[in-house]
This record gives structure tokens, C-alpha cells and sequence, in this order.
């Protein structure tokens, strides 16, 4: 069964990923990723320690450690196909998705009180 990974990601990739212009990722495999796993993509702003709210979702399609560093994979990410995990697997990932960057929210904002 496939994993979902939520992971942070840099505004300056962020965009790339969401216009097909990047279709890799280069991560530390601390997680134990897989081929078939979801990598949820949380644009976030390190200098001010925060997301942006905004999320992109892909799938892990092939992976490779091929000249990486200690436990670095490189990994295919392709957008997910509506048709092949249906209308109502979509929507219920986008609600899941809400849920986490409104609790994220509100732990910074309990955070700074």
C-alpha cells in the first residue's frame, strides 16, 4: 500500500513541480520511499518559518540512488491521474490536505502566543 509523505518544499522548486518544469525529487530516504508512495509538496518559506498554504501532490513513478550521497534517492514524480484513483480519492486528499495546513496554522500561531 502506498505511503503518503508530507514534505516541505521551497517556493523557488514549488512552481517548478506545479508547471511539470521539475519532475524529480532529491531527498534524504529516511523515510523509506517507495515506487507507488504520494509525496505531498508544502510550499514553505524558511526565513519566516512558515507555509504559504499553498500544496501540490505527486506520485513517486521511479526510483534511483545512482550517485547520491549516503541514503539520498532521486526520485520520478508525476501528477496523479484522476481517472486512475477516481473523482472522490481527489477530493478526500484536498480535504486531508486543508485539515493539515490549517492544524500547521494553528500550532505556529499557538506557538507565538
Amino acid at each position: 500500500m502506498p505511503i503518503r509523505h508530507k514534505l516541505k518544499i521551497l517556493p523557488e522548486y514549488f512552481d517548478c513541480v506545479c508547471n511539470d518544469e521539475k519532475t524529480f525529487e532529491i531527498r534524504k530516504n529516511d523515510r523509506g520511499f517507495k515506487v507507488g508512495d504520494l509525496l505531498e509538496l508544502y510550499e514553505y518559506i524558511p526565513e519566516k518559518d512558515e507555509y504559504t498554504g499553498r500544496v501540490v501532490i505527486r506520485e513517486v513513478t521511479y526510483m534511483t540512488d545512482y550517485a547520491q550521497k549516503d541514503n539520498y534517492v532521486v526520485m520520478a514524480i508525476n501528477r496523479l491521474s484522476l481517472i486512475e484513483n477516481g473523482a472522490k480519492e481527489a477530493e478526500r486528499l484536498s480535504k486531508e490536505i486543508q485539515k493539515h495546513v490549517n492544524s500547521m496554522r494553528r500550532k505556529k500561531r499557538e506557538a507565538a502566543e
